[in-house]
């Protein structure tokens, strides 16, 4: 059993990092399998530390959200993903022995360098490029730079403290180094360095052998760059600042972030942010499934509590003891980065920071477990494979096979929505109406129905649609533009049936939209330097119909008999 999880430590980077749900799910299944057959022939061994409580009390959080989560179904696939990591950390409590963690270790430096030597190769392979080169940078396997590079890091430290230093880890570590720098990552370079610096400065016995595979990284990086015309690439270095643009978008994340905290002190659940963003957003019409930061990304989860609890699961881990330096810097290392990205939403990150965490061997206690345990532990294996197999039918396109397995999958719901032709507006209709009933954010399936609803001559119901689309995405124009025109339809409609009352109240509501556009943007726009700004202007479109609505109101009342 040992030498199998030595295996998936390896190898579980090579599969994306577990980053999708189906890989995440099948290596839930696996790892329920391993403490099934573990647990067959010896009592549990549970760690009783406060560490370990902590982080159960933050799976719980995450169980609990469901509950009151923005979208039910799919929090629970967050929360299947989240206790994937527990029975990786569950697993480890059994297998950990003395002196068994730094085998660990270097199963995950050595995976490191597998997968910069398959990173690179792709420069070579345009076929495996297409795999592991995104926009000319370095990903890898993992496909995401940044977490790539923050892996290749990890694995660098650790292999720099690999006794003894021989020349097969001196290649290893300068094939590291490559990969990192691949990756074009400028938060990843300075914070490399700075650890280095730290490494070197508390342990001068290994100034040696990081400068000089620091210096063969660099010459052979430059080579790869200068071979593969990727130099310009290098570019982003000299943009450096906080004033970058990306940089600054990243800031309007966090500030609109605060907002929704307000209206969601208990956190929105897995993915919840992700539908509710663009209520809040300001400056910016951005798109993201992440915070691209991980207490921010808790604080949208579980709310206010999960970030107290995992901030002081951090404090604990820090001033443990029982760690030592080197894995105390590793953690400093993942903590700085994950408060700028999203790396812990790669489970192999996680499985990382269980592993440096450890177990308490004077806390353990065992435990005889019954049928009815391993009963529940077959349950969780057979719900990872169904759910497994219902998220890699959604991953390859088959969105219908996933959601007879899942029904719940609201993200395979829209992509079932957008193949639809215009012809089968009755089940479009009908499957947008489904998806609403599970997430009264999904724009996609709302622009359906206000559609649908406007050619059906249904005007109130097709601007009630309007408004809401409004509601929860009031940056996109278009949606304004679109409410407009239906709007003149609703008002000519009013007007043909001698309907005053209402024909007045759509033209109010028509007059009214460059005096919503007018406060949007004093309470939305931002100085920052950021992508994608939104359009605080009043368009042609609805001056036009603005002009149509006045219109059709005067000539209402010119038509009308003289009493």
């Amino acid at each position: 059993m040992d030498k199998l999880f030595c295996i998936l430590i390896i190898l579980s980077p090579l599969f994306q990092g577990l980053y999708f749900y189906h890989e995440a799910y099948f290596t839930g299944a696996i790892l329920a399998l391993c403490l099934i057959i573990l647990l067959r022939q010896r009592s549990i061994r549970l760690d009783y530390s406060l560490t370990h409580g902590l982080i159960i009390v933050y799976g719980l959080l995450y169980v609990l959200s469901i509950s009151y989560a923005v979208d039910k179904g799919m929090a629970l696939m967050g929360v299947l993903k989240i206790v994937v990591c527990y029975l990786f950390y569950l697993l480890l409590m059994q297998l950990l022995v003395e002196n068994q963690k730094y085998i660990y270790y270097k199963c995950i430096a050595y995976s490191a360098c597998l997968l910069s030597a398959v990173g690179v190769l792709g420069f070579f392979i345009p076929d495996l490029g297409e795999m592991t080169i995104q926009n000319g940078r370095l990903g890898s396997l993992i496909q995401y730079p940044n977490t790539f590079g923050l892996y290749q890091l990890v694995g660098l430290i650790l292999l720099y403290d690999v006794k003894p230093f021989k020349k097969g880890h001196f290649f290893g570590s300068t094939l590291l180094w490559v990969g990192l720098f691949l990756t074009y990552s400028r938060s990843l370079y300075i914070i490399a360095i700075i650890g280095c610096v730290i490494l070197v400065f508390r342990e001068r016995d290994k100034i040696k052998r990081v400068v000089a595979s620091l210096g063969m990284g660099i010459l052979i990086s430059c080579g790869l760059m200068v071979y593969f015309d990727s130099i310009s690439l290098l570019s982003r270095i000299q943009e450096t600042s906080f004033s970058v643009s990306e940089w600054q978008t990243r800031l309007l994340y966090y500030k609109d972030s605060l907002a929704i905290l307000k209206d969601f002190p208990f956190g929105s659940g897995s993915l919840g942010y992700y539908y509710v963003q663009r209520m809040y957003q300001t400056g910016s019409m951005y798109l993201v499934k992440y915070t691209h930061s991980y207490l921010i990304q808790v604080l949208m989860d579980i709310g206010v509590l999960g970030a107290v609890v995992v901030t002081i699961l951090g404090v604990i881990v820090l001033v443990n003891q029982r760690l030592k330096f080197i894995e105390k810097l590793l953690l400093c290392l993942i903590i700085a980065h994950g408060c700028i990205d999203f790396d812990l939403q790669f489970p192999i990150i996680a499985f990382v920071i269980l592993l440096i965490i450890g177990i308490r061997k004077d806390k353990i206690k065992q435990y005889k477990l019954g049928k009815m345990s391993l009963m529940l532990l077959f349950g969780i294996m057979c719900v990872y494979i169904l759910m497994g197999i219902s998220s890699y039918y959604h991953y390859t396109g088959h969105y219908h096979a996933a959601l007879n397995i899942y029904p719940w999958n609201t993200e395979a719901k829209l992509k079932v929505l957008s193949t639809f032709n215009e012809h089968e507006y009755m089940e479009k209709e009908q499957w947008a109406e489904s998806i609403v009933q599970l997430n009264p954010y999904t724009v996609d399936a709302y622009c359906v129905l206000r559609d649908h609803a406007y050619q059906k001559k249904n005007y109130k119901k097709a601007i009630e649609y309007s408004e809401q689309l409004i509601k929860i995405n009031p940056l996109e124009m278009e949606h304004l533009e679109i409410y407009s025109d239906h709007l003149v339809g609703a008002i000519k409609h009013a007007f043909m049936v001698n309907d005053l009352k209402e024909g007045s109240i759509f033209l109010d509501k028509c007059l009214k939209i460059p005096y919503y556009i007018d406060k949007l943007r004093k309470e939305r726009a931002t100085q920052l330097n950021v992508h994608h700004r939104p359009n605080f202007t009043v368009t042609d479109k609805i001056k036009q119909n603005m002009m149509k609505a006045e219109k059709m109101m005067d000539e209402y009342f010119i038509s009308m008999p003289i009493q």
